[in-house]
């Protein structure tokens, strides 16, 4: 689960690398024009959507099932080199190593 303020990068065209959709949606403006793809809160995402999961990889969503849950959380802040990200304490982050871990456990200097 994110913060209702996370965005996400939705990859408009099917056909664009991640490569693409990564420049058009965190290149600096925030915005594509070219159609590649867009940044977009979390809740406009529905089944089927396309998404950057990571720098080298795009992902069909399967279920938004948090969408239409307006209670509140508790989150957990994580701030890294580029920003800071908003989860649920259980909400699981993969790191470097190959392990999962809760969010409620990650300690400074992990790497994700």
């Amino acid at each position: 689960c994110f913060d209702s303020a996370t965005e996400v990068c939705r990859v408009v065209d099917p056909t664009a690398s991640p490569a693409a959709a990564l420049a058009a949606c965190f290149g600096g403006v925030g915005t594509d024009a070219s159609g590649v793809a867009k940044r977009v809160p979390m809740a406009a995402l529905v089944s089927g959507d396309l998404v950057l999961g990571a720098a080298s990889h795009v992902a069909r969503v399967l279920v938004n099932q948090h969408k239409e849950n307006r209670k509140a959380a508790a989150m957990v802040t994580i701030e890294y080199k580029g920003g800071a990200i908003s989860v649920t304490p259980d909400h699981v982050l993969l790191l470097d190593d190959g392990t999962h871990l809760p969010a409620r456990a990650v300690e400074p200097g992990a790497t994700l």
